[in-house]
């Protein structure tokens, strides 16, 4: 995890070099997204191969929707993942009988939302946007005082709708632990734009550089 500055993820990835376009930039972590419904959705056998050209000190999500305890830790040690991404309506103890690193992912409709987050107790987790299609991955953005209410449970991911020329308008509206992208740095789904990504990682650590 970053020390002493803000944590932030491209999700999504679909190819190796966007891995490597995603560390080069400064970004914490990716996220490959292991469900099949996805326009993003992976294998495992691409999954690990994406992981295996991730460079040294970038954090591996999975990003996965409602699977078994057994697909979720096979998928873990078989792609070389470092934390699984819960997007589904995992239990909290699913998600505690796991004994694996996990980010709980909550689909933002309303203020109802911090009802659910607290009942899993979680130390950190993601807020994205309600979705009727897909849970994940709308390019939508919600109403970020929900996150900001939210922090008081815990450390917020941000997610949902967030690009380059927004991420630091998100920041100061409700100061998230982190920031996670899919959308927002891509020219069609999966396929990452290398000058997106790079500004939406600058204008994280600009905005924590001048408030810092």
């Amino acid at each position: 995890m970053p020390d002493g500055r803000r944590f932030v993820k491209i999700c999504g990835v679909t190819r190796p070099e966007d891995a490597v376009v995603a560390a080069d930039a400064g970004a914490d972590a990716i996220g490959l997204n292991f469900y099949p419904l996805s326009p993003r959705f992976l294998t495992n056998d691409r999954a690990r191969e994406i992981a295996k050209a991730t460079p040294e000190g970038v954090l591996k999500f999975g990003v996965f929707v409602n699977e078994s305890a057994d697909f979720l830790k096979k998928a873990f040690e078989e792609c070389e993942l470092d934390y699984l991404q819960l997007h589904g309506q995992e239990e909290p103890e699913f998600v505690k009988g796991l004994m694996l690193p996990v980010l709980k992912s909550f689909a933002v409709h309303d203020e109802q939302v911090l009802l659910a987050v607290k009942e899993y107790g979680l130390e950190w987790f993601l807020l994205d946007t309600w979705s009727k299609v897909l849970p994940g991955g709308s390019g939508l953005s919600f109403n970020w005082d929900i996150a900001r209410r939210a922090s008081a449970l815990g450390r917020v991911v941000l997610s949902g709708g967030l690009r380059p020329d927004n991420v630091a308008k998100a920041i100061a509206a409700c100061n998230p632990y982190g920031v996670d992208v899919a959308t927002g740095v891509e020219t069609e789904p999966g396929v990452k734009d290398k000058e997106l990504v790079r500004s939406f990682v600058q204008e994280v650590r600009e905005w924590d550089y001048q408030t810092g």
